[in-house]
């Protein structure tokens, strides 16, 4: 399965969850949040209408949504007519009956002590209950007869009734009775005012939406939202899963490019973003160029190794087929192979010859290896080692000099294995009496004079077994310092003008030199 289908499938199945839970949002909870924000929002609407009506004593101009009803008190706290104001009408009530007095009085003094924390529901029911007994009172003075065929009062069960104080000012309280009759919600709105000679209350009834009335629209308008979510996460993910394919897809082919570079130099590859992906291929192309790298090494590592076993080969069969020629001789007393004590020194010349080859060889193993830098000042360091040489160079008449200093950070014994073939090929191929200088600058040179070296063998003097035939060594002694420079990060040069032959040491602009610092 692709990495696209995969991300697609991934992201509807997260939808689909999405989804579960907003479908669980719109039928459970969106319901009863948005019927209690209309609660409240009736509230605050009764709220603001009865201070509308205190501040403008009737209802002209009153700022209510539902002021049809609604109904105001204004009921003296002396013994007086009250007031009745509504939307409808504005009137005056005189009581006459000592008995609805004295009950106005009492519902006066409960409105006074109705608080956020009293426990109104018993103050209602008793007002309810008084209210019903004078009603009845005053149908039975009516000067007619009525028969009540069918009475229902509504009652509301204490359990269905819901209580909402609110505390609007020091003298101004509300209180939201909300209950259920029948199928439908309703809400008894009462706010009381405490005034210097008056006790203001205002009465509002309203009808409130249930949860059971919501949810059928939530629920008929969700396989709308479904489909719409569906049809716009799918169309993300696509092209969200293309977006993230597509630079994958790239690396891929990169990566396959770089397979089949054969370790050939390649343009690394450019993506926007600078993302994870881009880090990637950014990564990718520094691994191939460090293999490559590293396999340039091993390849050159491999050519010198195979130049070095063919010509150590060709080297070793001239010693070996001188050997076996005087063995045989000697074997079979051939002519002047017959005298053995004159013949076995011979033998003993190219066993020698051999030999070193051999530890030629094993060196050449062996010179990769290298221990711990130390900052070394080449002026101490030469002067000490050019003691061993000293001695040597006297035998011919050779003067030794040594001019200037430098310091570098390098390994002791890969400068001791450097500079030994390069004296001891200085001192041999000088003639009698000539000069071997050191100058120690932002180069090292080695100059040896009188020294010649023959045309045909300057071109090839760094390759491995090259001499020339008066040369008394077997050619590698310029080789292996060559790349004992290589391993301390210099480059060996190899130049002669007339009489005189000079080597220099510089520091190497390869990427694999080491550092050298120089004072």
């Amino acid at each position: 399965m692709t990495l696209s289908r995969k991300t697609l499938i991934y992201t509807f199945i997260i939808s689909l969850l999405v989804m579960a839970f907003f479908a669980s949002y719109l039928l459970w909870l969106l319901p009863g949040l948005y019927v209690e924000h209309i609660n409240q929002a009736h509230i605050d609407d009764f709220q603001a209408q009865h201070l509308s009506f205190l501040d403008k004593g009737s209802y002209d101009g009153i700022e209510s949504t539902n002021p049809v009803t609604s109904i105001s008190l204004v009921l003296p706290k002396a013994s007086g007519d009250i007031r009745v104001h509504s939307i409808m009408l504005d009137a005056r009530i005189v009581i006459r009956q000592d008995e609805l007095q004295a009950m106005i009085d009492q519902w006066q003094r409960e409105l006074l002590d109705f608080s956020v924390d009293a426990a109104t529901e018993p103050v209602v029911v008793d007002l309810s209950r008084q209210f019903q007994a004078l009603f009845q009172r005053a149908i039975d003075e009516l000067p007619f007869d009525m028969e009540v065929e069918r009475y229902r009062p509504i009652e509301f069960s204490p359990d269905d009734i819901t209580y909402d104080f609110r505390r609007v000012s020091s003298s101004t309280r509300i209180i939201a009775l909300a209950g259920r009759f029948d199928s439908n919600d309703y809400m008894n709105l009462i706010a009381v005012t405490d005034q210097a000679e008056h006790i203001v209350m205002s009465w509002s009834s309203v009808v409130t939406g249930s949860i059971d009335q919501i949810r059928p629209v939530t629920t008929q308008s969700l396989p709308m939202i479904t489909l719409v979510v569906l049809v716009i996460v799918t169309l993300a993910s696509y092209l969200f899963a293309r977006r993230i394919v597509e630079p994958i897809t790239q690396v891929s082919h990169h990566a396959r490019d770089l397979m089949a570079a054969d370790y050939q130099p390649m343009a690394p590859l450019k993506l926007r973003g600078g993302d994870e992906i881009t880090s990637l291929a950014e990564d990718l192309d520094a691994l191939y160029e460090r293999l490559r790298t590293q396999y340039d090494e091993l390849a050159h590592e491999h050519t010198r190794q195979e130049v070095v076993l063919r010509s150590s080969s060709h080297q070793l069969k001239t010693p070996i087929t001188a050997s076996l020629l005087l063995v045989e001789g000697m074997m079979n007393r051939v002519g002047r192979y017959a005298d053995h004590q004159a013949n076995l020194p011979l033998v003993r010349e190219q066993l020698m010859a051999m030999q070193q080859m051999v530890e030629s060889l094993l060196s050449l193993q062996a010179m990769d290896q290298t221990g711990e830098k130390e900052t070394i000042r080449l002026a101490d360091f030469l002067d000490d080692f050019l003691k061993t040489y000293r001695e040597l160079a006297a035998t011919k008449g050779i003067r030794l000099q040594l001019k200037g200093d430098k310091t570098i950070t390098a390994d002791p014994a890969v400068l001791t294995k450097l500079f030994d073939p390069i004296l001891s090929n200085a001192i041999s191929y000088s003639a009698p009496g000539g000069r071997v200088e050191i100058r120690l600058d932002q180069a090292i040179t080695l100059t040896n004079s009188p020294a010649r070296i023959d045309d045909e063998v300057l071109a090839h003097a760094l390759e491995p077994f090259v001499s020339s035939h008066r040369s008394p060594g077997r050619g590698l002694g310029l080789y292996l310092a060559k790349h004992y420079a290589t391993l301390l990060g210099w480059q060996l040069s190899l130049e002669q003008s007339e009489e005189r032959v000079t080597i220099r040491l510089s520091e190497s602009s390869k990427t694999h030199s080491r550092s050298i610092r120089s004072s």
